[in-house]
C-alpha cells in the first residue's frame, strides 16, 4: 500500500542516489548549451563589426583614388554600409567590446561623405559615451576638421590646439599642426602657415605627410613669389 496518494495516484519517492544524477545529467546539458549561446553570440557581434570595419576600408580606399574633390557614388555607398554594419552593432550588442570603435567608424565615415553635422554628432557622442576608449583623444582633431569645413576657422583653431594639449601622441601631434597650417592658409597667415607645415615635416614619421605639407610649402612659396624657394620645397 502506498504511503500516500492524490488523485488515486501513488506518491514516488526516489532515492537521494538517483536525483543526484539526475541533477548532473542536467547540468552537463544545460552548462553546453549555455557555452553554444555564448559562442555564437560572440561570433554574430564580431561578424557585424567585421563586416563594418571591411566597409570602411574599401570606403577609405575610394577616397584616395578620387582627386575630384566630390564624394563619389562608391564612396556613399561604401560608407553607408560601414555605417549601417556599426549602428547595427550599436544596436543589438550595445556590452559588446567594439562599440567604440563601431562609433568612430561611423563618425569618420560621416566625415568622408560630406555630412559634417552628423559627424560632429558622432565624435562628440564618442567622447561623452566612451570617454576612456583610446580614440577619444582624436576627438577634438576631427571636430576642428569638421569645422574647417564648416568654415569656422576660430572653433577649428580651437579644436586642433585642444589636440595638442590633451594627446601625448606624436603622430596626432603632427595631424593637428597640418590642420593648424591648412587653418592659416585659409586665413592668409602664411608666415604662420610655413612655420606649422615645417613643424610637420620635421616632426613627421610618414613620408606621405611629410610629403603633403613640402607641397603645401611650394605653393605657400609660390604666392609669395619665391620662385626659387618653392623649387626647392
Amino acid at each position: 500500500m502506498p504511503i500516500s496518494s492524490c488523485n488515486n495516484h501513488p506518491v514516488k519517492f526516489y532515492p537521494n542516489f538517483l536525483r543526484s544524477s539526475s541533477l548532473h545529467w542536467l547540468n552537463r546539458i544545460t552548462i553546453p548549451i549555455f557555452m553554444v549561446v555564448i559562442f555564437f553570440n560572440g561570433c554574430a557581434y564580431y561578424n557585424t563589426f567585421y563586416n563594418a570595419k571591411t566597409y570602411y576600408a574599401e570606403a577609405q580606399k575610394a577616397t584616395e583614388l578620387n582627386q575630384t574633390g566630390t564624394v563619389s557614388r562608391d564612396e556613399i555607398q561604401l560608407y553607408a554600409k560601414a555605417i549601417d554594419k556599426s549602428k547595427r552593432l550599436l544596436t543589438k550588442f550595445p556590452e559588446s567590446e567594439y562599440c567604440d570603435d563601431a562609433q568612430f567608424i561611423i563618425a569618420r565615415s560621416y566625415y568622408y561623405r560630406q555630412d559634417y553635422r552628423l559627424a560632429r554628432r558622432y565624435f562628440e557622442e564618442l567622447a561623452t559615451q566612451y570617454p576612456d576608449s583610446p580614440f577619444t583623444a582624436e576627438v577634438p582633431l576631427w571636430l576642428g576638421r569638421c569645422l574647417m569645413q564648416q568654415a569656422d576657422l576660430v572653433m577649428a583653431k580651437h579644436e586642433a590646439k585642444r589636440t595638442i594639449e590633451k594627446s601625448r601622441e606624436p603622430r596626432i601631434h603632427v595631424e593637428s599642426y597640418l590642420l593648424l597650417g591648412q587653418i592659416a592658409i585659409a586665413e592668409d597667415s602664411l608666415a604662420l602657415a610655413r612655420h606649422y607645415l615645417e613643424r610637420v615635416i620635421s616632426e613627421s614619421r610618414n613620408g606621405e605627410t611629410q610629403a603633403e605639407a613640402q607641397f603645401q610649402i611650394g605653393n605657400l612659396l609660390k604666392e609669395g613669389a619665391d620662385y626659387e624657394g618653392a623649387l626647392k620645397a
